[in-house]
């Protein structure tokens, strides 16, 4: 992948597409992917950000790159940096930290204001 970074011309014919391509690792989704960002970055800086996407099935494999790419797709999005998100967004989420109860500070509580009277200013009623 290294080699087609900086000669992106040569991946469209390549071997190691061919082979992603027979054992279905190349799928519908990634043609239509390649097709957009060619259209909207030029055939050499579109080509070049996909095979950056490609190099991550190194660490997150195929199934988890063509989920992303699904996704972003459905959404309508085509951007690498989203599909890159998408890939690594479960392990961005956390867990919701536990609510903790301080008796000591139920002294700071205070009832929420009546707003009613405000509602009529915006009616033109005066209140009685």
């Amino acid at each position: 992948m290294d080699v087609f970074e900086r000669k992106p011309g040569a991946f469209c014919g390549s071997k190691p597409l061919a082979l992603w391509r027979e054992k279905g690792l190349w799928t519908r989704a990634y043609d239509q992917l390649l097709a957009e960002l060619v259209r909207r970055h030029g055939r050499p800086s579109g080509t070049r950000q996909m095979i950056q996407l490609l190099e991550l099935v190194q660490h997150y494999g195929h199934e988890r790159l063509q989920a992303a790419i699904e996704t972003g797709m459905d959404l309508g999005c085509y951007d690498p940096g989203a599909i890159r998100h998408l890939m690594c967004s479960a392990e961005l989420s956390r867990t919701t930290p536990v609510s903790l109860e301080v008796p000591e500070l139920s002294r700071f509580e205070r009832p929420l204001p009546a707003i009613a009277d405000y509602d009529l200013l915006l009616t033109g009623e005066s209140a009685q």
